[in-house]
């Protein structure tokens, strides 16, 4: 049995490109008939998906499987199965076939070569070198398989840089920092729940249902982007004054 600790939502499974570097639209009839077929290298070495080969077998995230299949949000406590239709396939070693006697030896990288490239196209666009910050985003893409961008002004680059960052960076720790770094916390996550993809077999075929997959909405408050200064500082120092907020 597969133990469930966080799975990949819809909304991240969207955002992989096709393998041509077309985004990916439901809207699209031969997308949304085979959504998992000729998508980008980073989706198949990021999501187990239905119907991906994994340790020897075919993935059923189907409602009709009753071991790894899709289970909806909040039946269950401790689900073991997954919510939304997708489980983490990048950091798992498909060779370590019991986790719990086994463990990992796998070691932590903290900063990939790919961050580097990321965080020089950010830093470019932020200087206002728009072409430079595309030429270096585009050779990230290019070792991917995917081709170039093009972008001219600070709007255009930061969504294709955060683009980027979501899905060359998933699961490594980066995004909920990006968001505050960005300052887009408050509006990213406020009011916002995750969804998955409720799959179900048609006979000839499938059919992918958005469910939520949170109970509440999310919220962040503003105050968040600060930490506050330890309350015992603030008492015996009378000089410091409190982050604002705080």
């Amino acid at each position: 049995m597969t133990l469930v600790y966080g799975v990949p939502t819809a909304e991240l499974v969207d955002e992989f490109e096709m393998e041509d570097g077309t985004k990916f639209s439901w809207t699209n009839p031969e997308h949304a008939a085979n959504p998992y077929d000729k998508r980008e290298p980073r989706f198949y070495a990021t999501i187990l998906y239905n119907g991906a080969s994994w340790k020897g077998r075919t993935l059923n995230t189907t409602t009709s499987d009753q071991i790894e299949g899709f289970i909806q949000y909040g039946v269950e406590a401790e689900p073991k199965r997954t919510v939304t239709g997708y489980y983490a396939k990048k950091l798992l070693d498909p060779n370590n076939t019991n986790l719990l006697v086994n463990r990992s030896t796998q070691s932590w990288i903290e900063l990939r070569y790919a961050e580097v490239y990321l965080n020089l196209a950010e830093a470019k666009a932020g200087l206002g070198d728009f072409a430079g910050s595309a030429s270096v985003l585009s050779e990230l893409r290019a070792k991917r398989g995917l081709g170039m961008v093009n972008y001219n002004n600070q709007s255009s680059a930061m969504a294709a840089i955060e683009h980027e960052r979501m899905v060359e960076l998933a699961f490594e720790g980066h995004r909920f920092w990006d968001l505050r770094r960005w300052r887009k916390a408050h509006i990213v996550l406020n009011g916002r729940r995750v969804t998955g993809h409720k799959i179900e077999s048609t006979g000839g075929g499938y059919s992918y249902q958005v469910v939520d997959a949170d109970n509440v909405d999310r919220s962040f408050n503003p105050r968040l982007y600060y930490l506050p200064i330890p309350e015992s500082e603030v008492l015996v120092n009378l000089g410091l004054t409190q982050i604002q907020g705080w």
